[in-house]
């Protein structure tokens, strides 16, 4: 959803939408998400720009990093973003920590689906878990080691081989 700054009215308008989850595919490969993302909020004028506030919802369906089991999690995010024109074409500029939080205006109207793109892929975990305690997957089997131990035999190290005829 492409907001124009022109469709803004000076007090303000509120939002909603939905974005299909495949359509983050090929940015978020963990994302295995059917759920449609719910994105609603408020965008302001404010300080020459424009600020958005939200929230983006939706439940996640993601594989786990160890066992590779499907999880399904909520996700609940909250947005807060100062959109303002460049103020200098110089080549440098220094940032304070509250300029860190505002993004740079380019033309007449606000990309509202990046936005959320960004917000879901740095909010998603990167190495998400079906628990705590998950042993993840035996190297040699495949077999899920959260569910119980697997049959293979225990390895030897190499360089105790011989020692191992003694016994």
């Amino acid at each position: 959803m492409v907001l124009p700054l022109s469709k803004v009215p000076p007090e303000g308008c509120d939002f909603a939408f939905d974005v299909a989850a495949n359509r983050l595919a090929g940015a978020a490969e963990a994302l295995v998400g059917h759920d449609p993302i719910r994105v609603t909020g408020r965008a302001e004028h404010e300080a020459g720009g424009l600020r958005v506030r939200g929230r983006v919802e939706t439940r996640l369906a993601l594989e786990c990093s160890r066992c590779l089991g499907l999880i399904s999690q909520p996700f609940d995010s909250r947005l807060d973003v100062l959109y303002s024109r460049r103020v200098s074409d110089e080549d440098e500029v220094e940032l304070s920590g509250v300029d860190l939080a505002v993004c740079v205006l380019e033309g007449d109207a606000v990309n509202l689906f990046e936005l959320v793109r960004e917000q879901v892929l740095l909010e998603v975990p990167m190495a998400p878990l079906c628990s705590g305690d998950c042993k993840g997957l035996c190297p040699r089997c495949k077999a899920n080691l959260s569910a119980g131990p697997c049959a293979c035999p225990e390895p030897v190290d190499p360089r105790l081989r011989a020692l191992k005829k003694l016994l």
